[in-house]
């Protein structure tokens, strides 16, 4: 026994039984197999029209273009060393914006307000939409991006959906492995619009490199004096052995009376007992 064979059900316009009936269904079968048979008593039923409901075939690519590929693309500055500290790298940009940085679609358009409206959305096979190109407004959003070719099942997008008023018919169709369904008269209809991929996680920043300090000969250089106190104001280069005795002063900065070899480890340019040329700036306190 079905709906049809009471005498009000033949009565019901499937989209009213979509909308009060057919809800109530789904929630008892949730299992897949449950839900693909209800599908196929849903396409049996006396209540659905017949070439009304029939999709026409046709298959369409999604699409894509070489700036959506989806790999972010990353803009590094190096700074140079000075003598033997670090190098520091940082991530100044990507191209691929943060799913969410925009407000997630909900499942239908029918509580949206008339106008555009931007939403990220995760592409989805499942679900019902009506339409092709232009769908009713209780149709899926993430079903009908996939199938509109804005986002691949699985896949996370940034789309603009326009609502307007409804069209006195929606022609079903299948594309990009999604099919969606014919129908009469509605109320309200949306469209949807490409804006970019977008991505659920932050890019991994670049690793940060270890310098790799140049050997050179140090015989080659003057020894550093034990401070800079007796040196004159300007640049001087010289060979330094790290130490760790020694008193020092300042950070970066020191006072001309802080032991230089004690510095040079402090400041991170040559290890206890390392060698490094290196050089030394004295300028005014």
């Amino acid at each position: 026994m079905n709906l049809s064979d009471f005498p009000f059900g033949r009565t019901l316009s499937f989209k009213l039984a979509r909308r009060f009936l057919f809800p109530s269904l789904i929630l008892l079968f949730l299992d897949p197999q449950a839900q693909a048979a209800y599908g196929q008593r849903e396409l049996a039923s006396p209540m659905i029209g017949n070439a009304d409901h029939a999709g026409a075939a046709a298959s369409i690519g999604p699409r894509e273009s070489a700036a959506d590929s989806g790999h972010p693309s990353l803009l590094w500055n190096e700074s140079p060393t000075a003598g033997f500290a670090e190098i520091t790298s940082n991530r100044l940009s990507s191209s691929t914006p943060l799913c969410s940085a925009y407000t997630s679609a909900p499942t239908d358009a029918q509580s949206l307000s008339a106008g555009t409206h931007t939403f990220s959305v995760t592409g989805s096979s499942s679900g019902t939409i009506w339409g092709t190109g232009t769908y009713t407004d209780d149709s899926r959003i993430a079903t009908a991006a996939v199938h509109d070719g804005h986002v691949a099942v699985g896949g996370h997008a940034v789309v603009k959906l326009t609502k307007s008023g409804g069209l006195s018919s929606y022609t079903g169709s299948t594309k990009n492995g999604v099919t969606s369904r014919s129908y009469g008269s509605w109320n309200g209809s949306y469209t949807l619009a490409f804006v970019s991929a977008c991505s659920t996680s932050k890019p991994t920043p670049k690793p940060k490199p270890t310098p790799t300090p140049t050997p050179s000969n140090c015989s080659t250089y003057a020894t550093a004096p034990s401070n800079a106190t007796n040196l004159s104001n300007g640049t001087h280069t010289f060979v330094v052995t790290g130490s760790s005795s020694g008193s020092v002063w300042g950070t970066g900065t020191y006072t001309d009376d802080s032991r230089i070899a004690k510095a040079a480890v402090h400041d991170g340019h040559v290890a206890v007992g390392g060698k490094a040329a290196i050089r030394l700036t004295k300028f005014g306190g």
